[in-house]
């Protein structure tokens, strides 16, 4: 049986991309400590397969490119909670390798609007809630990917454009405890060993 953290146990989050890779996995390591989780992913039936392992976990259909869908789950999981969740993980992410002529805009917005605009969104919906009525403390995380320093590829713009302004947009908008922290910590480390 895994003991659960104190900072962590009875809490809730929201993990988008949560129905494969990394996203599945905060989902689940989350979900072993007693956190109830609302994972949110297009494709509904990996996501359901992905949630039926994890105790107390919420399987929400959400295109994150999509302002209507994400209004949709924010306001389905707020209504669900009574209030804004108390984790916040921004997996989504789309990572393409092109030289800028092979890249056509479309792909180029598909980017921004999952790694970019959908992490804001997210933190835009819920701390408006945050603010308007409680003042837990609350934890927002992007994925990995926005906070390492990974292999920079010259004809990467629109990942490292839309990297460096997502962890300025959501670098930890919430008051958040040391103790909620060093959970959240000592959790992602586990998931990437």
């Amino acid at each position: 049986m895994t003991s659960h953290s104190p900072a962590l146990s009875g809490r809730s989050a929201v993990v988008t991309g949560a129905s494969r890779g990394i996203g599945a996995g905060i989902a689940a390591a989350l979900g072993t400590q007693g956190v109830r989780v609302f994972m949110l992913a297009r494709n509904e039936a990996r996501l359901k397969e992905v949630s039926d392992r994890i105790p107390d976990s919420v399987p929400l259909v959400c295109d994150v490119t999509d302002p209507k869908s994400i209004d949709r789950a924010a306001k389905r999981i707020t209504r669900q909670l009574g209030a804004s969740p108390d984790i916040l993980v921004n997996n989504a992410g789309i990572f393409r390798v092109s030289l800028v002529e092979a890249t056509t805009v479309e792909s180029f917005v598909e980017i921004i609007d999952t790694n970019l605009v959908a992490p804001f969104a997210f933190v835009r919906t819920f701390f408006a809630t945050v603010r308007a009525v409680d003042s837990r403390e609350r934890l927002t995380r992007s994925s990995i990917s926005s906070t390492s320093d990974v292999v920079r590829f010259a004809a990467s713009a629109e990942l490292d454009a839309s990297r460096r302004t997502s962890v300025a947009t959501t670098a930890k908008p919430w008051p958040c405890s040391p103790a909620l922290a060093a959970s959240i910590a000592a959790l992602s480390a586990r998931i990437f060993d």
